[in-house]
């Protein structure tokens, strides 16, 4: 794929992703938070292994959709696990924040796999579908405060 074409892309899943947040801002307002959390996490576990099945334009496709699903996730996420919190909201947030910096090792870890596969690269999205499991049990189950 040629730079040009791989940056059109690149806008392109910007856009997808914007667009994600918009729509799943919007519908929020009909469905609770939890809910939709469990949806979007689930289509990405769905489209994560199109991607390793398929790979390359169908692939690419699904990475597109990735980014809309993926969109509202962080802010749901966030907002779910401050709920209930009482008089240990800003501690909880300040750990919230700091665990973005364990978000950062993770696409290395995806590049790893995929430099070291490199004729069937599609399978390092394994890491992200790993992910969105974990997304998918937080909104279904692990957002809740236990005492």
């Amino acid at each position: 794929m040629s730079e040009s074409t791989a940056t059109t892309f690149f806008g392109l899943y910007m856009l997808a992703f914007l667009l994600g947040r918009w729509i799943g801002t919007m519908l929020m307002v009909k469905f609770k938070p939890q809910n939709m959390l469990v949806v979007y996490a689930l289509v990405n576990i769905l489209l994560c292994g199109v991607i390793m099945v398929f790979g390359g334009t169908v692939g690419l496709y699904a990475m597109l959709g990735v980014s809309f699903f993926m969109s509202i996730m962080y802010p749901t996420q966030f907002s779910l696990a401050l709920e209930g919190l009482g008089s240990n909201t800003k501690s909880g947030s300040a750990f919230l924040v700091m665990a973005i910096v364990g978000n950062a090792c993770l696409p290395q870890l995806t590049a790893y796999i995929m430099h070291h596969n490199e004729h069937i690269y599609q399978v390092a999205y394994i890491i992200p579908l790993i992910c969105f499991i974990f997304c998918a049990y937080y909104g279904w189950k692990g957002y809740k405060v236990v005492d």
